[in-house]
């Protein structure tokens, strides 16, 4: 056993730590505890295993997360301004939401290759960090994960994942490319709203719904790639998309809701289905002048 009054402070210190061989002298009951560098508790599994719920100096520019972690908590890492490189063991299993919400410098994320399920807002406002590689253990993503990413620039999301929620790349300034699994069926509210430099995007063809904002205000947008299978286009889905010059509508959309596509390039023309012909004036929004050509 290693007293823990014996392990280094490692406060404005850029040298990798590791505490994964550390051996607790406290009876097992005990849930909550600290050592050095993190505060933990126990997970609810039955292996001993832990889950990092905060870390105790805020200005570490690096961290290594040890084997003995599956999770790390709600916020841990939460407005570490100064942190820098994260290196996750392969133990960690999930992420939860805020993980590292507000981590401004950080710019390195290794991720473990177990990892199943990123929470909300996990790396939210992490404004330097430029590529992150998702392994293909994710099936999840939540809501607003790389929301304000402004310095992301290209990610690909791996064919495990079967579901993204809102706002998932909202306000990343710089994104120029994503590639989107193909099991998702929704591309959901305000995913790449104010992406302005997305440049091109390619919906898989499992795709039924595009909902509402989804790539509003994404400004150099100048080509879109529809699935085969769309069904809904909702509400300012591409409202504001002004290097939008040609659209063609899939057959198979039923629904086009109220200003879809409303402030686009005053020269876009757009091809449609007969069939939703009564949708079109308030989809493209009042003083539009667009060239529509059904088929």
């Amino acid at each position: 056993h290693i007293p823990l009054s014996l392990l280094p402070h490692f406060q404005n210190t850029t040298t990798p730590f590791y505490v994964s061989n550390i051996k607790l002298n406290t009876p097992r009951v005990i849930k909550e505890y600290m050592d050095t560098f993190f505060t933990y508790k126990e997970s609810a599994n039955t292996l001993k295993t832990y889950t990092i719920t905060g870390v105790r100096y805020k200005n570490t520019r690096e961290v290594y997360i040890p084997a003995c972690v599956d999770c790390i908590g709600n916020y841990a890492f939460s407005g570490c301004t100064a942190l820098r490189t994260v290196h996750m063991a392969n133990s960690v299993t999930q992420i939860e939401h805020n993980a590292f919400n507000g981590c401004s410098s950080l710019i390195s994320v290794e991720l473990s290759n177990t990892l199943t399920k990123i929470g909300p807002s996990a790396f939210r406002y992490c404004t330097s960090l430029e590529n992150i590689e998702i392994p293909n253990s994710v099936t999840e993503l939540g809501f607003s994960i790389f929301e304000k990413c402004t310095a992301l620039t290209n990610i690909s999301l791996p064919h495990s994942i079967h579901c993204i929620y809102g706002s998932l790349f909202k306000g990343c300034s710089s994104l120029v490319s994503v590639d989107l699994p193909g099991q998702i069926t929704d591309i959901p509210m305000s995913a790449f709203e104010n992406c302005s430099s997305l440049a091109s995007i390619r919906i898989p063809n499992t795709v039924i719904n595009i909902h509402w904002g989804a790539f509003q205000n994404c400004t150099s947008l100048k080509s879109v790639d529809f699935s085969k299978k769309l069904a809904t286009i909702g509400s300012s889905a591409f409202e504001g998309c002004t290097s939008l010059k040609t659209i063609t509508i899939p057959a198979s959309v039923t629904s086009i809701s109220t200003h879809a596509f409303h402030k686009c390039s005053p020269k876009l023309s757009i091809r449609y289905p007969r069939h939703i012909a009564n949708q079109m004036a308030s989809a493209c929004g009042s003083g539009s002048n667009y060239k529509l050509t059904p088929y």
